[in-house]
């Protein structure tokens, strides 16, 4: 009998691999052993009936040397053996695993699914939004350009009701601006202030709105007030900060605290980075303090026609004075508005 006929099946339906690993092992020693037996056996009878001393080698037959013959066929076999055990086992340890978590792998997979998809999905409708918005501003903003101020801020209030949360804020500063020009000042002051409360505007848009709130309360509010609406845009941190401090300067002035206003006149016109118009302001509103300390000292007007150090007669002085309490009144003019990205 050949060694094919111990080797045992392994197919799935067999018994456990441990069982067949054992027999297997079992039925390899029993035909190792008889077969070295009958190589022994027929070794002898040839060496005492011949004397070949080449077939005798401690008693070992030649073909039973290690390594040769028989022993490097029975290895091979073994090794064979061994593999498909392995294999065997493996797969076994695979189907164990998969019955136990291949739920689990399954469900796992499908979520990452449903959330790339969703999450595409979601991305789809943001900028069609964006792009809806987008047309619907450009529309109303033409309105507005053509004198078109009902239907213009009729535009506007749709884009705050739907619009995307970029749009919507631009569109608040818009209809603001509009009511400002109409003459409504509490409805653009509600604007502005709604804009300024909002928290999913823009830091930057939410700011700009709490400065044109606060030159819409001069006048009407108190200093202390002004200047508490003000006091978060005045820091050296703020992108306001020079037009913050011009109407902090205008409220104090307004309100006869002339120390208040020269010294934040004087922290405006020492910061390098603010804007020309709004250094030229803050320099009218220094000289009406300076010209208004020395009127109080009794200090005599320049004459008429004499030119004073920067060339200019006193008749040009007066004129220049007259200009500069008019534009002490005027606003911050708002920088050009720009789109959000994405929005």
């Amino acid at each position: 009998m050949g060694e094919a006929a111990f080797r045992p099946s392994l197919s799935l339906a067999s018994p456990p691999c441990s069982v067949i690993y054992a027999g297997a092992a079992c039925q390899l020693a029993g035909m190792r052993s008889r077969q070295l037996h009958a190589a022994d056996t027929r070794a002898d009878a040839h060496g005492r009936k011949f004397g070949c001393s080449n077939c005798l080698i401690a008693g070992i037959p030649r073909g039973s040397r290690p390594g040769t013959g028989t022993h490097a066929s029975m290895a091979n076999n073994d090794d064979s053996l061994l593999r498909e055990v392995e294999e065997e086992l493996r797969r076994e340890r695979m189907e164990q695993l998969w019955k136990q978590y291949g739920t689990y792998f399954v469900i796992a997979a499908l979520a990452v699914v449903v959330v790339v998809a969703g999450w595409k999905y979601y991305q789809s409708q943001q900028i069609s939004a964006a792009y809806t918005a987008g047309a619907a501003y450009e529309k109303a903003s033409s309105l507005a350009d053509d004198s078109k101020s009902d239907e213009a801020r009729k535009a506007f209030e749709d884009i705050v009701k739907a619009a995307p949360p970029g749009y919507a804020a631009l569109a608040r500063l818009k209809l603001g601006g509009l009511e400002n020009a109409a003459g409504e000042k509490a409805k653009a002051l509600a604007q502005y202030e709604a804009l300024a409360a909002s928290n999913d505007a823009d830091p930057l848009l939410r700011s700009f709105a709490k400065l044109q709130a606060a030159a819409l309360k001069i006048g009407d509010a108190d200093f202390t007030e002004v200047e508490n609406r003000l006091n978060d845009l005045t820091a050296d941190t703020s992108p306001w900060r020079a037009n913050a401090r011009e109407l902090v300067a205008l409220a104090a002035f307004r309100a006869g605290k002339k120390d208040v206003a020269r010294k934040t006149l004087e922290q405006l016109l020492a910061d390098r980075n603010a804007p020309s118009d709004v250094r030229e302001r803050a320099q009218v509103i220094m000289a009406q303090i300076i010209a208004e300390e020395l009127a109080a000292k009794g200090t005599p007007p320049a004459a008429a026609g004499k030119p004073d150090a920067d060339g200019k007669s006193g008749t040009d002085a007066k004129s220049g004075m007259a200009g500069a309490a008019d534009k002490s009144d005027a606003k911050p003019e708002p920088k050009p508005e720009t789109k959000p990205a994405g929005q």
